[in-house]
């Protein structure tokens, strides 16, 4: 995400944002929402977040980043994600939503699974 630049021939764009600790920015990404502005996507952005369902604002980071691209008018490409604690599940659910949302074939064998705490 630190370096966010303009891809003049993409059709889509996805965004994997962690949150550390309770909300918080991971440091590669401080300067992230101070950038943005100046770089907004002009496509159909798809926004990811990770995180731990224990803490209060779990995917916090993830839900400034979404707030910040629709404040400045991104379309978003489908309904914002979460991952909680590296679920396997959670990601192979989010990719086969992702597949459907851009009109891709997934390959059949990839089925949802549930996330075994």
């Amino acid at each position: 995400m630190s370096a966010l630049a303009d891809y003049p021939k993409a059709r889509a764009l996805i965004l994997m944002a962690a949150t550390y600790g309770d909300g918080a920015a991971p440091a590669s990404a401080a300067r992230f929402l101070t950038r943005l502005p100046q770089a907004m996507p002009r496509v159909p952005t798809a926004v990811l977040g990770f995180g731990d369902r224990m803490f209060a604002n779990y995917c916090g980071y993830a839900d400034q980043v979404s707030a910040a691209l629709r404040a400045g008018g991104v379309p978003q490409l489908m309904a914002d994600g979460r991952i909680d604690r590296q679920s396997i599940g959670d990601f192979a659910a989010w990719g086969q939503d992702l597949a459907q949302a851009l009109g891709l074939p997934l390959h059949e064998g990839v089925r949802r699974r549930e996330h075994v705490a």
